[in-house]
């Protein structure tokens, strides 16, 4: 995706440093989705604010860090949805290749 927008793509290891190890949290159990902790929902959610901005807000490399740092599965990253983050970015791409094209049109 990084490619598509013409953006730099981030290095994951940097972004995976941006995020809570879910060591430093106390274990309480595990579901069908994965091992549950101690505040790291929490934690997980408020730092997908700071992988938005290192990131330029690639799902893609948001995914990438989540997945790759061993975040995933948790229980419940309420601010990043991945399906709903890539249809948009792709509505939001296709938009702007629209006016792109009709101003090339009118020119």
């Amino acid at each position: 995706m990084c490619k598509i927008v013409e953006s730099e793509q981030f290095e994951v290891v940097e972004l995976i440093a941006a995020l809570p190890n879910p060591k430093d949290y106390g274990e309480v159990g595990t579901t069908g989705k994965g091992t549950v902790y101690v505040g790291l929902d929490e934690a997980i959610n408020s730092a997908i604010l700071v992988l938005r901005e290192k990131s330029n807000n690639c799902p893609m490399c948001i995914l990438a860090a989540l997945r790759q740092s061993g975040i995933i599965p948790a229980i419940s990253i309420h601010a990043f949805d991945y399906k709903a983050e890539v249809e948009r970015f792709w509505k939001e791409k296709n938009e702007e290749d629209r006016r792109q094209d009709d101003f090339e049109a009118c020119h």
